[in-house]
Parts: structure tokens; C-alpha cells; sequence
């Protein structure tokens, strides 16, 4: 029963979808991050074809087909994407919090749960939440009632904050066992105490729990670009939707004048119908397949756009501070590129439902043509020239053909 009412539960069927590796369709299995900041499972990574080029081998996002190199260790190599595994855990306090009367105590392990403690992450009967609240040495822990805790990212998220706080990633450095307590600033990366030490002794740095804010705000504010690119991409996406049914319902009455003009006419002008109604259906396809590369290229740069922006959102939101600052660098590359390869104005609708049915009717082999507005092209063909008030120059003008 607890199944079935969390299945139908919107929050966790988008989680589920966010936790689903695009390749392989099952949950991630030590998920990695490629730079261009989408995540797969390692042996989803690790079986997929390479590409030699200049003796290193190169693998291609199977979302986006951002080509990038694999580092020599193999694909293990690549970032740990922490916010899938942070979410894998919110995943699954979501779950026990959807059937609470299910949920029992993980400290006596005979009651059913009550409330959950923040620091100790355990879902706690009322007994014990009572000894939690009087023992001196844990009586500052945070306890929360589960009436009070939602089925959402969000609420349950909050569960796993103190937790998250104190989250200690180990430098990567070989022979540094110590843990990433510094962000180096002059390199832009995480540093443990033997790093400041031994190569970044003239380097600015400071510990991670000083410089969080001041990057997390870098990180939002970079992020603004995004946002601003996606509204504007769905306002572009909505002008195409609309344009592509004005000009279907121009081409539908186009159409229709073209029927209501034939049967005015003997069967000689049926010939001439077929002529015009292939014509008009031309006008109306190509004008179509325009548009349809448009929303292409428009829904392929939102779909861009979406998944950095929530990458780095859900960074922000689930991420320690450690683990946010060890992935800045890797998140601002990505979105100062994404936001710089997508030009807006490419994407509005070129085309338009201006064709109309310019009638002919001295001939009765050709009654017609289905006609639209040429759109000439201007260049410059010299620099201009000034000569006191008069100023000179040259263009040509390319007109192309306004029937189809």
C-alpha cells in the first residue's frame, strides 16, 4: 500500500527520472560527470565506443555529443557526480517518509518512528527523541516531527543538511590522505592542508567554510545567464509553435481559395487544381521544415540550458560546500560555454504565413501560382566614400524567385 501511494506521488516520479542514467534506463551506479555536466553510470561510460584522435582517446556525450577526452586512469576518473548520490539519499528518506506508520525506530528498533534526528540521520521513536532532548552531549541535536516533513525534494533535503555540513572529501592527490578544507583561489580548486603546504604555499586561499558564500554567489550569478537564456528560448520556442499554425492555417486557406476557384471552372481546370494544391503543399512544407529545424536547434539549446541549470542548482541545493567548490570550475566552464554557443536571435521564426493565391485566369492550362513575399538580401559591395556632404557607396540586392 505504502508502494502504491508513493509511485503516484509527482515529486518521486521525477526524482526516479532524475536518478535514471539515460543509457542504461536502470538507477546510477557510481554516476560520473562529463564536463560538459551530464552524468552516467561509470560502466555506462566505460562501454562506450572511443574515438583515437593524436594517439588519446576521445568518447562522446551520448546526450549532447560533447566530445571530450578520456582521461588516461579511464572513466573512473571522471567527477563523482555527488548530487545524483545526494539525491539517491533524499530518494530514499523519501520513500520511508511517504508510510510513516511503517518507519520504524533505528535506535531501539522495537517502536515506530516519530521524528528523525538532523545530525544523527536516524528516524527516532518518541522515547527516544525524549532521552535525545535531556542527554547533555546530544541534547543541541536538531529533532524534526514527521508530521511536519513533506514527501518533496525539498522538505526531505532538509533532513540530510546537517549531515551534508560536515560531508569530508578526501584529497585526490597521491600521498595527501588529508581532507579538502581550503579552496585555493589563484587555481580555483579544492585544496587539502598538504596542497597549501607544498604547492600552493603563494597562493591566495582560505578554508571552504569561510569561502562558500562568496563562490556560491559567483555560481548564482552565473547561473542568471542561463535562466535568462531559457526564458527567452521558450518565448522563442512559443513563437514557433504559433507561427507554425498560422502558416498551416494560411496554407489550409490558400487551399480552400484555390478549391472554391476550380469548381467555378469546366473539368479542364482540374488538372490545373492538382498543379496548385502540390504547389501550395510545397510552399507549406518547405516553409514547415524550416521551422521544424528551428525548433529543433531551440528545443536541443533548452535541453542544454535545463540540464546545466539543473546540475547547479541541485549542486547548490544538495552539495556540501566541499563538494560544491570542488566542481565550481567544472560548472562555470560549462555554463559560460553553453550560454555562449546558444545565439538567440538565430532561433526566431524566419519563415512566414504570407503566401497567398494570386489568381490567373486567361488561361485555362495555368489558373494560378502560389505566391510569397521575396525577402531580398542587401550587401555592401564597397566601402563608402565621402566627398564633402555627399556620401557614396554600392550595394547589391539578391531577389529570389517568389514561387515555389
Amino acid at each position: 500500500m505504502a508502494t502504491e501511494q508513493f509511485s503516484s506521488s509527482p515529486g518521486l516520479i521525477k526524482l526516479e527520472e532524475q536518478l535514471t542514467c539515460p543509457v542504461c534506463l536502470d538507477y546510477y551506479t557510481n554516476p560520473k560527470t562529463l564536463p560538459c555536466l551530464h552524468s552516467f553510470c561509470q560502466h555506462c561510460l566505460e562501454a562506450l565506443p572511443l574515438d583515437k584522435k593524436n594517439e588519446s582517446n576521445y568518447i562522446s556525450c551520448p546526450t549532447c555529443r560533447y566530445c571530450t577526452g578520456l582521461p588516461e586512469e579511464g572513466a573512473g576518473a571522471f567527477p563523482l557526480a555527488f548530487h545524483l548520490n545526494n539525491l539517491k539519499e533524499i530518494y530514499s528518506l523519501m520513500k520511508k517518509v511517504a508510510d510513516p506508520q511503517q518507519i520504524i525506530c533505528e535506535n531501539c528498533t522495537t517502536a515506530n518512528a516519530t521524528g528523525y534526528c538532523k545530525d544523527c540521520s536516524k528516524f527516532l521513536c518518541q522515547k527516544c527523541m525524549d532521552i535525545h532532548r535531556i542527554w547533555s552531549p546530544i541534547a543541541h541535536h536538531q529533532l524534526t516531527s514527521l508530521d511536519k516533513v513533506t514527501t518533496s525534494v525539498s522538505s526531505t533535503s532538509q533532513l540530510l543538511a546537517p549531515a551534508k555540513q560536515e560531508a569530508t572529501l578526501i584529497c585526490s592527490v597521491p600521498g595527501h590522505d588529508d581532507s579538502l578544507r581550503y579552496y585555493c583561489d589563484t587555481c580555483d580548486e579544492s585544496i587539502c592542508r598538504d596542497c597549501a603546504i607544498l604547492t600552493h604555499k603563494d597562493h591566495k586561499y582560505n578554508l571552504i567554510a569561510n569561502s562558500f558564500s562568496k563562490h556560491k554567489e559567483v555560481l548564482e550569478e552565473s547561473l542568471k545567464p542561463v535562466k535568462g537564456k531559457i526564458e527567452v528560448l521558450k518565448k522563442v520556442m512559443s513563437a514557433l509553435a504559433e507561427r507554425e499554425v498560422e502558416i498551416r492555417e494560411r496554407g489550409e486557406g490558400v487551399l480552400e481559395e484555390i478549391h472554391e476557384m476550380v469548381e467555378e471552372m469546366m473539368n479542364i481546370l482540374r488538372r490545373s487544381e492538382k498543379e496548385l494544391t502540390e504547389q501550395a503543399k510545397r510552399v507549406t512544407d518547405a516553409k514547415l521544415k524550416v521551422l521544424s529545424e528551428q525548433i529543433k536547434s531551440a528545443e536541443m539549446s533548452l535541453s542544454l540550458l535545463d540540464d546545466v541549470e539543473n546540475y547547479v542548482e541541485q549542486s547548490l541545493k544538495t552539495g556540501s560546500p566541499q563538494q560544491v567548490l570542488r566542481s565550481k570550475k567544472q560548472m562555470m566552464e560549462r555554463m559560460n560555454e553553453v550560454t555562449a554557443q546558444i545565439n538567440v536571435e538565430e532561433l526566431c521564426p524566419k519563415e512566414k504565413a504570407d503566401f497567398v493565391l494570386s489568381k490567373n485566369i486567361g488561361s485555362l492550362h495555368h489558373i494560378g501560382d502560389i505566391v510569397t513575399p521575396a525577402q531580398c538580401k542587401v550587401r555592401k559591395i564597397d566601402c563608402i566614400a565621402s566627398t564633402g556632404k555627399a556620401i557614396s557607396f554600392s550595394l547589391s540586392i539578391e531577389v529570389p524567385d517568389s514561387s515555389l
